[in-house]
């Protein structure tokens, strides 16, 4: 994933650390791993990362019962978004939603 700011959505509090030292996809190290999750995570909060999320489910027509692929899943932000779709407290359908993360590093920080 690429990180892209416009004018406009720059947030005054920013990233946690300097932008370019922080993604660093084959980082091992558990202070590497941390600043990498701190990017991902802030860069899923910011709006354009938001209304990109919100147009891919409502393309894709995501309903309760659905069975979901989400590839390069990273820390399961989006994943986490989609079974609260897929399977909604007050529904009786059973959907599965199952995230896809290469790096194994990402994983277990959800």
């Amino acid at each position: 994933m690429v990180w892209v700011m416009t004018r406009g959505e720059e947030d005054s509090s920013g990233p946690p650390s300097v932008i370019p030292s922080l993604f660093q996809a084959a980082a091992h190290d558990d202070e590497s791993v941390a600043r990498m999750v701190a990017l991902l995570d802030y860069q899923d909060a910011l709006p354009s990362a938001r209304r990109l999320h919100d147009w891919a489910i409502e393309a894709a027509a995501v309903q309760p019962g659905d069975h979901v692929v989400d590839l390069g899943s990273g820390t399961g932000t989006m994943s986490l978004q989609l079974a609260s779709l897929v399977v909604p407290v007050a529904s009786a359908e059973v959907g599965q939603v199952i995230g896809v993360e290469p790096n194994p590093h990402l994983r277990p920080w959800r």
